[in-house]
């Protein structure tokens, strides 16, 4: 993909361009003075890259155990590389304002990782996950093609009620997929893959 000039891993874009799309993305987060931002399952880290210029007392802790992708994230005084597992990262407790799973929570168990992310998230910090939901049929095709499991909305709310995150709200942003449709190259098979699936917001407080 990097190779293609393809440095925002997400099969769902809000916007045309990259710059664009974050940009959207960040309305949605509602930044808000974060000082401590925790990206879960980075990709490239180019989220982080461009949410930059729009927080501007923000760090970015990026995590990633890609060891290709953390190779090619942004480096400097406010990125701190993670080359572990977004389940079991090595960040203190209780000091990320924001956690952010940007098409990455589909990769992990949803309970493990929403657990790391409230263990290392302060009193009052938040969660954004941006994925796919699932609003039927199962995750055998996901799981072949996408190496991805998709939750309902149902499973999420459950799972970060289990998990200690609070005030969940959901959101269906709408969006473009034809950079995953080109991806996957085969329309019938496409349809079939993403037919139950839809992109979502899911946006929860720390208890």
């Amino acid at each position: 993909m990097l190779a293609k000039g393809i440095k925002i891993l997400q099969g769902n874009r809000l916007a045309p361009t990259d710059e664009e799309h974050v940009t959207r993305l960040a309305d949605y987060i509602g930044l808000n003075g974060e000082h401590n931002i925790a990206d879960l399952g980075c990709g490239f880290g180019e989220v982080s890259k461009l949410l930059s210029s729009k927080t501007k007392a923000a760090r970015f802790w990026l995590v990633n155990r890609n060891e290709f992708q953390m190779e090619h994230c942004p480096v400097g005084e406010i990125y701190r590389a993670h080359l572990e597992d977004m389940c079991a990262t090595s960040i203190p407790d209780g000091t990320m304002d924001l956690a952010m799973f940007n098409w990455s929570l589909c990769h992990v168990d949803a309970e493990r990782a929403l657990a790391e992310a409230r263990r290392i998230s302060a009193p009052d910090g938040r969660l954004f996950i941006y994925d796919y939901e699932r609003t039927g049929a199962d995750n055998r095709l996901t799981r072949e093609y996408l190496f991805a499991h998709f939750l309902t909305d149902a499973d999420l709310r459950e799972c970060a009620r289990v998990t200690g995150w609070r005030e969940v709200e959901t959101i269906h942003p709408g969006g473009d997929d034809t950079s995953f449709r080109e991806a996957i190259g085969n329309d019938s098979l496409y349809n079939t893959i993403v037919k139950d699936l839809r992109p979502v917001i899911w946006k929860a407080k720390r208890q």
